[in-house]
C-alpha cells in the first residue's frame, strides 16, 4: 500500500522521478557545503574573512537574480521542451565543475568568479527544471504531488546537511566541496536519460 500511495504521489511518470532525483542530487550538493563554505572561505582562501564569504553569497545570488528573467523569456521562446532537458543537465554539469573548482581554489577572486558561476549554474536550474516538472505532473493531484516532492527534498536535504557536518569534524572543507560538486555531475546524467520521452511529450 505504501509503495502505491508513493507512486500515487510521485508519478508513475518515469520523467517525473528523474526529475526529482537531478533535483535532489544537485541541490543536496548544497546542503552539504552550507554547513562548511563560510569555514572554507576563511581558513583556505588567502585573505579572506567571513565579509568575503557575505560578498561571494551576494554575488552567486545576484548573477542567478539578473539571468532568471531573460532565461526564462528564451525558453519560452524555444517550441517543445529538449532545449529545458539539455540547459538543465548543463546546470548541474556548471554546478558539479564550479564546486570542485571552488575546493581547489585559494584566492578570493577565484572565489568570486566561481560563485558567479555558480549562480549561472543556479539560474538554469530554476528555469528549466521547474518548467520540466510542472508540465509532467498529473493534473487531477498536483498538491500531492508538490508536497510530496518538498517531503522527499527537505528530508534529504535535511540529511545531507547532517553529513555535511559530520565530514566537516573529519577532513578538510576542501575535500567537501569537491565531493559536492562530483554529487552535482551525477545529476546532470538524470535528465539525459529521459530526453526520449520528453521528446515524445514535446511531439505530442
Amino acid at each position: 500500500m505504501r509503495e502505491l500511495y508513493v507512486n500515487k504521489l510521485l508519478g508513475r511518470n518515469e520523467v517525473i522521478k528523474a526529475l526529482t532525483l537531478s533535483d535532489f542530487t544537485t541541490w543536496s550538493s548544497g546542503a552539504i557545503i552550507n554547513v562548511v563554505l563560510t569555514l572554507f572561505v576563511i581558513t583556505d582562501i588567502s585573505g579572506a574573512t567571513v565579509t568575503e564569504a557575505g560578498i561571494s553569497s551576494m554575488i552567486y545570488l545576484s548573477m542567478s537574480a539578473l539571468l532568471n528573467v531573460p532565461l526564462g523569456k528564451f525558453m519560452d521562446s524555444r517550441p517543445g521542451l529538449i532545449d529545458e532537458a539539455y540547459l538543465l543537465a548543463l546546470s548541474s554539469f556548471i554546478r558539479g565543475v564550479g564546486l570542485i573548482a571552488l575546493g581547489l581554489s585559494t584566492q578570493i577572486w577565484q572565489l568570486y568568479l566561481l560563485q558567479a558561476i555558480l549562480g549561472v549554474g543556479k539560474s538554469l536550474n530554476y528555469t528549466s527544471w521547474r518548467t520540466l516538472f510542472t508540465k509532467f505532473l498529473n493534473k487531477d493531484h498536483l498538491s500531492e504531488q508538490w508536497g510530496a516532492y518538498d517531503t522527499v527534498m527537505s528530508v534529504g536535504l535535511g540529511i545531507a546537511a547532517l553529513l555535511g557536518g559530520i565530514l566537516g569534524d573529519v577532513i578538510d572543507f576542501s575535500y567537501i566541496i569537491i565531493i559536492a560538486g562530483i554529487l552535482c555531475l551525477v545529476g546532470a546524467v538524470f535528465p539525459i536519460t529521459v530526453l526520449p520521452r520528453i521528446r515524445k511529450r514535446a511531439i505530442v
